[in-house]
């Protein structure tokens, strides 16, 4: 059974508003784990949550709701959840996905601030761009998510057993554009491996 060390989950439940979090998992387990602690949290606090996923991890999604009050039809249904096709938001040579992906987050924070709550998103969106070959188009995308997220926590997924399509040059590149790296171990521990959290906010600026 994945378990999540005390300072991952203050990364990902009691983070600051632009915290951008990165996690590598193995397992479908530990994905699931985590998606259902940063959903399951958001969704005690009111939070506004938004997914974007390819239509294959949907069907997987409510795995990860452990707790039956806050499942999917729940949080839809009292307008916490809001879902988003990954390939939507996929780059595009005429960078349309640009736009789409700075006019959703510009959409999605003003929803949250009029109702006057939180923001947590959830994507696959740079994974799936990562998955078919296109690094420098993944690393597009997390630094649009960088410029556009103004007042909301993102939680970005990837999948360990992509690591031998990049080069430990793209790896750094990859990790510097989030704030918090997690990483699930060989233990099964999922584990935050960033000594200094400040460092991708830095970056940012």
């Amino acid at each position: 059974m994945t378990s999540l060390d005390k300072s991952s989950l203050e990364v990902l439940l009691e983070g600051r508003d632009r915290d951008h979090v990165i996690f590598w998992f193995g397992t479908d387990s530990a994905r699931h784990k985590v998606i259902g602690e940063f959903i399951e949290a958001a969704g005690e606090r009111g939070d506004l949550i938004a997914i974007a996923m390819c239509l294959g991890d949907f069907e997987n999604l409510e795995k990860a709701i452990s707790n039956k009050l806050h499942n999917l039809d729940d949080l839809i249904g009292r307008g916490n959840l809001m879902l988003f096709v990954s390939c939507e938001f996929l780059p595009r040579k005429d960078n349309g996905h640009i736009i789409r992906t700075r006019d959703t987050f510009a959409k999605l924070e003003g929803k949250a601030e009029a109702e006057k709550r939180g923001l947590r998103l959830i994507g696959t969106v740079p994974l799936a761009a990562m998955a078919a070959g296109d690094t420098e188009g993944c690393l597009e995308l997390e630094r649009i998510g960088n410029e556009s997220l103004k007042n909301g926590r993102l939680l970005c997924l990837y999948d360990t057993r992509l690591l031998p399509r990049l080069t430990p040059e793209d790896m750094s590149r990859l990790n510097a554009l989030h704030s918090h790296v997690l990483v699930e171990s060989r233990n099964g521990k999922v584990v935050n491996s960033v000594t200094d959290p400040g460092r991708a906010h830095k970056l940012k600026k």
